[in-house]
């Protein structure tokens, strides 16, 4: 296979005794071994819940030579004759917490079908790109290191005895913050699950709801201004009328309950303390062609960084750089 192009493999394997890892990828068809063996492109390995496996994507590795090693080895699933050398890039501690076959085929949109093609699949260098930076995220790699500005307070002498207090009574405070934040999103994403026309206003830890029919202005002011009027006066009968009619029309948009419920899991997860829509507050919209338009994206802050989330489930760098997408909304 000519490395002038941009497939990269997905190779499915099954799980061996002790959850030992494989120094040479098997094959029973040497022609599937050979296009393996020709690939300079990490791997992704996919494997099968045969024999207790995990039935996910838990490993990026790489072919160490560009041969195929003819041995017969009897393995748990049979003799496999053909064999390519390979190591380890990237594993994850539990293989549960990896990608499954559904989330795989629902990012790529295409079929991995146990064993077909002798169990070597081709993906694009984009969707290649988009599990990588899933795995990533699911070792907790890309997550910035924890609070090391605590650690030039304490290491002055002087101030140790002061500090530490004033630490865990911070903490106390912001982890309390943080919970107080997440209940508020938990109750918002059940009231919109309920009530899918409906969408909301998230301001310093405040979670309000709105229509959204209200986003039919074209001009971002006026929107802004036509939300915060309905919000200060209680609602209007007239426009929640149109809206639960437009609900009852087939204008369903359940899929925004689900990434109010992902910002909640993130949050609980400490990963983000600040969550922001840019309904009340358009901080981060700069009219990046890369962002989704400010009224289909919220804003996020906290020790994983500063992103904005796309009601599509794609995560950005506020610059417009794409980040990861979380699957399964």
């Amino acid at each position: 296979m000519s490395e002038a192009t941009t497939v990269y493999f997905v190779k499915q394997v099954w799980r061996q005794k002790g959850d030992a890892l494989f120094e040479h990828i098997p094959f029973k068809e040497e022609n599937k071994a050979t296009d393996l063996s020709q690939t300079t492109r990490p791997v992704l390995v996919l494997e099968t819940k045969s024999n207790g496996g995990s039935g996910t994507v838990f490993a990026i590795g790489r072919v160490t030579s560009a041969e195929v090693v003819e041995n017969a080895i009897e393995y748990p699933n049979g003799e496999f004759l053909y064999h390519v050398p390979f190591a380890y890039d990237l594993i994850l501690e539990d293989k549960k917490n990896g990608i499954t076959r559904e989330e795989l085929q629902e990012l790529t949109g295409q079929k991995f079908a146990p064993q077909v093609r002798g169990g070597l699949y081709e993906i694009s260098e984009e969707h290649y790109n988009q599990v990588a930076a899933l795995l990533q995220e699911r070792t907790g790699i890309t997550v910035q290191a924890k609070p090391a500005e605590a650690k030039p307070v304490a290491a002055k002498s002087e101030s140790k005895a002061v500090a530490k207090p004033a630490a865990k009574s911070t903490d106390k405070s912001s982890a309390a913050s943080a919970s107080a934040l997440a209940d508020a999103l938990g109750t918002a994403k059940a009231q919109l699950a309920q009530q899918p026309h409906l969408r909301a206003v998230l301001e310093n830890g405040n979670v309000q709801t709105y229509p959204a029919v209200l986003l039919g202005e074209g001009d971002l002011v006026a929107v802004q201004e036509t939300i915060s009027t309905y919000i200060q006066a209680g609602g209007d009968a007239t426009v929640d009328a149109a809206a639960s009619e437009a609900a009852a029309a087939g204008a369903n948009a359940a899929r925004y309950a689900n990434v109010i419920g992902l910002v909640e899991r993130l949050v609980r997860e400490g990963k983000y303390d600040s969550v922001q829509s840019p309904t009340l507050q358009k901080a981060f919209y700069r009219g990046d062609a890369n962002l989704p338009h400010p009224y289909e994206a919220i804003e996020l802050q906290g020790i994983h960084g500063h992103h904005i989330l796309g009601l599509n489930g794609t995560l950005y760098t506020v610059e417009g750089k794409r980040v990861q997408h979380f699957l399964g909304l």
